[in-house]
């Protein structure tokens, strides 16, 4: 894999579109920080990741955290918010819903870390993925509702 793309960049196969699963517990976001095996190593973001060619969105949102955090039976509710990365790539966001027992167990080829943070707390992480950044802001302004 090429690390010296954009850090924005997601493996989207070729349909060139991604998802985004946005997972709320208890006013905390659900986030990862990305293993220095993928694209953007150690950086922070949500999880999510490519869809496949002939993929939905939804379906992507459960596969991507089947993958990257073993969490089975996640349901994408709807789209909160859209946008392109840096590199443009069409990302998704979308309101996820996963069991309130879920324990997210870190897939170490793509995840190093696990955590439950509040918006204030995701905006001061170091290399925190810029699409996320503005997210958060949008969240922070009202123009995303989740």
């Amino acid at each position: 894999m090429n690390r010296s793309r954009p850090t924005d960049l997601l493996e989207t196969g070729r349909s060139g579109r991604g998802v985004v699963a946005v997972i709320v517990r208890d006013a905390r976001f659900l986030v990862i920080r990305r293993s220095h095996l993928v694209t953007a190593p150690a950086h922070y973001c949500f999880p999510g990741g490519g869809v496949e060619l002939g993929e939905t969105d939804e379906r992507a949102v459960q596969r991507e955290l089947m993958e990257e955090l073993s969490i089975d039976g996640a349901e994408a509710i709807r789209c909160v918010w859209r946008c392109r990365t840096p590199s443009g790539v069409a990302l998704t966001w979308w309101l996820t819903m996963v069991a309130p027992d879920c324990r997210p167990v870190a897939s170490p080829a793509e995840v190093a870390e696990v955590h439950w943070l509040f918006a204030e707390e995701i905006l001061l992480l170091p290399q925190l993925l810029e699409t996320n950044r503005r997210f958060l802001r949008d969240l922070q302004c009202g123009r995303v509702q989740l």
